[in-house]
């Protein structure tokens, strides 16, 4: 991932709007006008935004002009999951371990058969948390167990 552009540059050549998490064209070049919205979405779905000839995700630069860089090894989460939705209240810096227990979706529940296994994995191992009649009922458990090992940052 390349480094970011400063703050004064992103700023020179947009502005953000932390309430929409729309960044706006303050000048107009190569075919775009002033006043436009920025960027496009990528093939991961997320918002890019080309700042002299380099692509950088939005919601990177949004964090970036809103609380100053960030390190090499930090992430930004879209707690609802939503990958173009950058509005700063729907943005927080995470690890990189963080990131990946916040994703969507019946985590935890695995097939068995007729049967289903719930397990979580903490402090890098793999914990069998019971087996199931149900799907719903083995991603309660890993959802219980989320919550309660990861607070805020378990899948919503």
């Amino acid at each position: 991932m390349a480094y970011l552009p400063t703050v004064e540059r992103v700023l020179e050549l947009f502005s953000y709007d932390k309430d929409t998490g729309l960044f706006t064209r303050r000048n107009s070049c190569r075919g775009c006008r002033a006043g436009e919205t920025a960027g496009c979405i990528n093939g991961h779905g997320y918002i890019v935004i080309r700042v002299d000839r380099v692509l950088y995700a939005a919601h990177r630069l949004a964090w970036h002009v809103s609380f100053g860089p960030l390190l090499h090894s930090e992430h930004i989460d879209h707690i609802n999951h939503k990958k173009h939705d950058n509005r700063l209240i729907n943005l927080r810096k995470v690890t990189n371990q963080q990131n990946t227990w916040n994703r969507p979706g019946a985590l935890g529940a695995y097939r068995a058969g007729n049967k289903w296994i719930s397990k979580i994995r903490r402090d890098g191992k793999l914990i069998h948390l019971g087996t199931f009649n149900t799907r719903d009922e083995a991603a309660l458990a890993y959802q219980r167990e989320a919550t309660a090992s990861r607070g805020e940052y378990h899948p919503i």
